[in-house]
């Protein structure tokens, strides 16, 4: 499915700020039209697969489907696990502990 102008501005604009978080897309990204009901986002085949629904919940929500999935490819860690969840939460605190400058 094609991008309008915005939806590749919203593309751009959520890869890049993955990028400065250290957590660059690289991944082929391809656009649906659907995934199904409350689903935004696939890593298949090693390709992210975006519903058009996620653009229109905004640029955040875009890159978080994009972070999400492009660790289900990287890390090879499966949706809804504990071990994708444990993963999630140590990013989580790296960066808080990039941003107050200390370990904890």
């Amino acid at each position: 499915v094609a991008m309008n102008k915005i939806e590749a501005i919203q593309l751009e604009r959520a890869s890049a700020f993955l990028v400065k978080l250290g957590f660059p897309v690289t991944s082929p990204v391809k656009v649906v039209e659907t995934l199904g009901l409350g689903v935004l986002g696939k890593a298949e085949s090693k390709t992210i697969l975006i519903a058009k629904r996620a653009f229109s919940l905004g640029t955040k929500v875009l890159a978080g489907t994009l972070l999400e999935e492009q660790l289900h490819i990287t890390h090879g860690l499966i949706d809804e696990t504990r071990e994708f969840q444990n993963h999630l939460l140590d990013m989580v605190l790296s960066l808080g502990e990039q941003v107050i400058g200390e370990p904890i």
